[in-house]
């Protein structure tokens, strides 16, 4: 394991600890001020910025895409839908890999013209069944800058990452465009028989380029205290309502009745007889990352991974144990 771990209960860090390097070729070490790609565990920060719109009066739940993408080739597909993986939209990350030029740099609103031009057929109908989904929570992003009138970045930065003093957090998709370097960054490799190399530099990763600056799945990056932060606030309802998070922290229920056991960004587990689980997990080459929540006991346990630690899950899973001595 190469990464950052940190136990809290309730306003108390009872665990914190970095292991191995920021930075393989340097031999920076981490620590708990370091920077990781956040991967899909960014999708609770979407979920938010979709929820405090909501909250404003600047979009509905009930919405349709065509609302705020009126040229959107697939129909009857609710921000709801979008937010709980139910809406059967096809994968962009195949579309891209099919039929985008590697050369350059995809965008939001590239995914949207190939979805225009190549039209491939939907999953299934909205509602009908769950399926995790990328594209869902791109599309959730170009929604919220039409809504609001602001880049992603931007609405993340003003509305989330400012008020709660998350200063190391923010959307970073230029690293590779711009070349643009963040201090004290944990760089994300991937194991080879020689050692750790850098994605960008392996053949069979070359997407981590040209996918770069695409939003709203991923690209949130962030620290460990940071997060800590970022869980206070939904512990305290620092953003929104009680109410409004309590539907996020719901199981989403489909039309036939079943649950999907997803909320508005995170996983659920548990009910009134068994302890609250709400968790995320995020992957993209070179990082994993885990955040779940006890929200019975107010713990948390947040695992951030630098070298593709393949047992995260595990990982998170004992500690949980432990914190909840079982």
């Amino acid at each position: 394991f190469n990464g950052c771990v940190l136990v809290s209960e309730n306003q108390n860090i009872v665990y914190k600890k970095c292991f191995g390097y920021a930075n393989y070729t340097t031999k920076a070490l981490l620590n708990d001020s370091s920077i990781f790609e956040l991967a899909s565990c960014t999708k609770q920060f979407t979920a938010m910025a979709i929820m405090i719109l909501n909250e404003r009066g600047k979009l509905s739940y009930s919405d349709s895409i065509q609302k705020f993408i009126p040229d959107f080739p697939y129909h009857n597909i609710t921000i709801e839908n979008l937010l709980t993986h139910t809406s059967g939209l096809p994968d962009y990350m195949e579309l891209l890999e099919k039929h985008w030029n590697k050369t350059k740099f995809a965008t939001n609103s590239d995914i949207i013209e190939m979805f225009k031009k190549y039209k491939p057929k939907t999953l299934f109908n909205p509602n009908t069944d769950f399926e995790y989904n990328n594209t869902g929570y791109a599309m959730l992003s170009v929604i919220i800058e039409k809504a609001s009138g602001l880049t992603f970045s931007q609405f993340l930065h003003q509305n989330i990452f400012l008020p709660l003093e998350m200063t190391h957090t923010q959307v970073y998709n230029t690293r590779r465009s711009t070349h643009e370097i963040l201090d004290n960054y944990a760089y994300g490799y991937i194991k080879q028989s020689h050692g750790y190399a850098l994605p960008d530099s392996l053949k069979d990763y070359k997407y981590v380029v040209y996918m770069d600056k695409i939003t709203g799945d991923g690209t949130v990056n962030s620290t460990m205290t940071d997060l800590v932060k970022w869980n206070y606030a939904l512990k305290g309802n620092k953003l929104i309502k009680k109410s409004t998070l309590d539907d996020a922290f719901t199981s989403h229920k489909l039309k036939n009745g079943k649950e999907s056991k997803y909320g508005f960004g995170f996983f659920t587990e548990g009910d009134g007889e068994n302890e609250r689980v709400i968790y995320h997990s995020g992957g993209w080459p070179g990082y994993h990352t885990f955040i779940l929540k006890l929200l019975d006991q107010g713990k948390t346990v947040i695992i951030l991974s630098n070298n593709e630690y393949p047992k995260i899950h595990y990982l998170a899973d004992r500690l949980a144990r432990i914190v909840l001595n079982n």
